[in-house]
């Protein structure tokens, strides 16, 4: 296949050994760690994004429009690395040094320190404009990987020698192609796993989360804020400063309606409800950046692989952010594929062949159950406001400190090392 160029749309592509469905985070990954790890076996690979190509691929931070930041462990700033990422990222990245667990009103908290388990970080803030920019350079790198925009997959259906898959484009000019592995990594409740007949476990949390950037009097310093509340958490993560003005990227979990009726305050009130929530930890909050709301839900499919299919990203496993697990947990998920199926080529085994598939969910099967397992306890324990869950919501902060093995726990959970 020619080099990164979109296809022309009046070519017929006869086959392809990864199509990967999704241009996003999780998407580019993948292209990037197979590369990364697979540059001498040579594997043609075909990205397919429904969304326009980009203009401008410079790195740029600092801007309202996408506000979303990514708490990465320090364990994925290690799998970037060994992508060959982490140096275009290292320079914009803020890195985690603590982490302050808080209970609005209540007697337990916590620090969680890098120091005390000899960590250079626990993991680095990076705006997710800079990590799509810095992966889409390293997508546009590889000679074997081939980019459609503006591009939907219509149809996939199993053959003997994997899926024959219709592409649309532009609601026009359909190609019909033949692929080895198809990977789904177009974010939550897939369409395709869906027309598939692949079902799952659904669970509607009833919150939504509001994200945006904020300007506050003080720096953060290294040290992030998570403080639970009667209607949720809220996460502040230390982004770099710029122009001498403090920034954080702000995670807000509140119930549907409450996001609802937040979508229409004005900028004042909010600062005033969340510097209510938060205290004088960072002084005055100056300003309240745009916000973008997303609904909050676990999302488990029953089934990650078929054969010729393995699903990742948010189409694998959608948890809750409280406790910043998604991209990391998906990072991990990649790094184990590719190297699933490195090993099964290094054997002459096909890019179809199930046994690789079967030997990657084996082997991811315990840490994912563990991931979607502790996000959704600690969505249940500080989300309520009863009595008989408040006081070992109150307990479970203070064991934090009375027992190293449990904080260990965690903050082997937050940087990546487990």
């Amino acid at each position: 296949m020619t080099r990164k160029n979109m296809l022309d749309q009046k070519k017929h592509c006869q086959s392809v050994d990864v199509l990967i469905v999704g241009g996003g985070l999780i998407g580019s990954s993948l292209v990037c760690a197979l590369s990364a790890a697979m540059g001498a076996q040579n594997l043609s690979v075909l990205l397919v994004e429904a969304g326009p190509a980009r203009k401008d691929n410079r790195i740029k931070t600092g801007s309202d429009r996408d506000a979303r930041s990514t708490a990465l462990s320090f364990g994925s700033s290690q799998i970037l690395e060994r992508m060959g990422l982490w140096h275009k990222l290292k320079g914009c990245a803020a890195p985690i040094y603590e982490i302050a667990v808080s209970d609005q009103g209540r007697f337990g908290s916590t620090r969680l320190t890098c120091r005390e388990y000899d960590l250079d970080a626990l993991g680095y803030v990076v705006e997710n404009k800079a990590l799509q920019s810095a992966l889409y350079e390293g997508v546009q790198a590889h000679k074997n990987v081939n980019v459609l925009n503006e591009t939907r997959v219509t149809q996939v259906v199993p053959c003997v020698d994997g899926m024959n898959v219709q592409l649309e484009k532009a609601h026009q000019n359909i190609q019909r192609i033949q692929v080895g592995l198809v990977v789904l990594a177009e974010g939550g409740q897939s369409q395709i796993a869906t027309g598939l007949g692949i079902k799952g476990r659904e669970v509607d949390y009833n919150q939504n989360a509001i994200i945006a950037n904020i300007m506050t009097e003080r720096s953060q310093c290294g040290v992030a804020f998570e403080r639970f509340t009667e209607s949720g958490p809220i996460a502040l993560l230390p982004l770099p400063s710029m122009g001498g003005k403090h920034r954080s990227s702000l995670v807000w979990t509140v119930s549907s309606a409450a996001a609802a009726e937040m979508a229409n305050w004005e900028e004042l009130r909010l600062i005033e409800e969340l510097q209510q929530n938060i205290g004088q930890r960072l002084g005055s909050i100056k300003s309240f950046g745009k916000r973008n709301i997303y609904p909050l839900s676990l999302s488990v499919p029953q089934e990650q692989i078929r054969p010729s299919l393995v699903l990742l990203g948010n189409a694998a496993h959608t948890v809750h952010p409280v406790a910043g697990q998604g991209l990391n947990l998906s990072l991990r998920d990649i790094e184990e594929l590719v190297s699933c199926i490195d090993q099964g080529l290094e054997k002459d085994l096909r890019i179809n062949e199930f046994s690789i598939l079967q030997k990657y969910v084996t082997k991811r099967d315990y840490d994912q159950n563990q991931v979607i397992n502790f996000t959704h306890s600690l969505v249940e324990t500080f989300s309520s406001s009863s009595f008989f869950k408040a006081f070992p919501r109150k307990l479970g902060l203070l064991t934090l400190d009375l027992f190293p093995a449990l904080r260990q726990e965690l903050v082997m959970r937050a940087s990546g090392k487990k």
